[in-house]
């Protein structure tokens, strides 16, 4: 009886180990996609709109392309010294 306890408690084991590898699998490409998803958003709107209807307007127009360009130049160094240690 405890060997026949076994053998089920090892095939529950299997598919729990199966369906987790699954969901883990899933949750990484439904993350993927969202994040992309996101930032796709997030530059449609801050180069379609923002950017344009801010360089619209009257003002010291050379200014705002040196800011534009310091946010940026700004941004690449966050990146660069925030990165991830462990490469994936």
């Amino acid at each position: 009886m405890i060997a026949y306890e076994g053998v089920e408690n090892m095939k529950f084991q299997t598919l729990g180990l199966l369906i987790g590898y699954y969901q883990s699998t899933a949750a990484v490409a439904v993350s993927a996609t969202l994040q992309g998803l996101a930032a796709g958003t997030f530059i449609h709107v801050t180069f379609m709109e923002v950017i344009p209807a801010e360089f619209n307007l009257p003002g010291p127009r050379l200014l705002k392309v040196c800011v534009l360009g310091t946010g940026y130049i700004f941004l690449l160094f966050c990146t660069v010294l925030i990165s991830d240690p462990i490469p994936h």
